[in-house]
């Protein structure tokens, strides 16, 4: 955020909430520890440290223990995300998604964390409006939307 998106100077800056957010936090941290990369953060320093990560600590231990926190980590880095784009003057806008063929998985709770930190939220985790999802793809084998999910017009209520 600080070095790719301020460069920009945003009016508004979206952050999707999907599915996969824990796996894409643990991994990330995952990737920095074994690089032996340091946190300048002290909370991710001592939420690292509290589960006994180093350096030294074989990937599967990592991902493991990471797991163990990956929740914590996720509201963390949205709060971070919330308050460092509107520090920048922006406006922070977290959406949450389901792409038709997405696993049931409730973001919601990440809805209200990034709610709580000052930004707007928009739920759109009912792509299909009851329709066939299969109907809602670019493709068979691409869970991308076609347009017909978003035909809907939602529109993003003023700041």
């Amino acid at each position: 955020m600080r070095r790719r998106v301020r460069a920009f100077e945003p009016d508004v800056v979206i952050l999707a909430l999907r599915d996969f957010e824990n796996r894409g936090v643990i991994g990330h941290l995952s990737r920095l520890t074994q690089a032996g990369v340091p946190l300048d953060d002290g909370y991710l320093r001592r939420s690292l440290e509290a589960i006994g990560l180093d350096q030294k600590t074989n990937s599967s231990t990592v991902m493991r223990r990471l797991s163990t926190v990956a929740d914590d980590l996720v509201n963390w880095t949205i709060r971070t995300l919330m308050r460092e784009i509107r520090e920048s003057s922006a406006i922070p806008v977290a959406v949450a998604m389901r792409l038709p063929g997405d696993q049931s998985y409730d973001v919601l709770h990440r809805i209200a964390t990034a709610e709580e930190a000052g930004g707007i939220a928009i739920d759109m985790t009912s792509p299909s409006g009851g329709r066939d999802e299969s109907q809602l793809r670019l493709a068979d084998w691409d869970h991308h939307p076609n347009a017909a999910p978003f035909a809907g017009g939602r529109t993003v209520p003023p700041a």
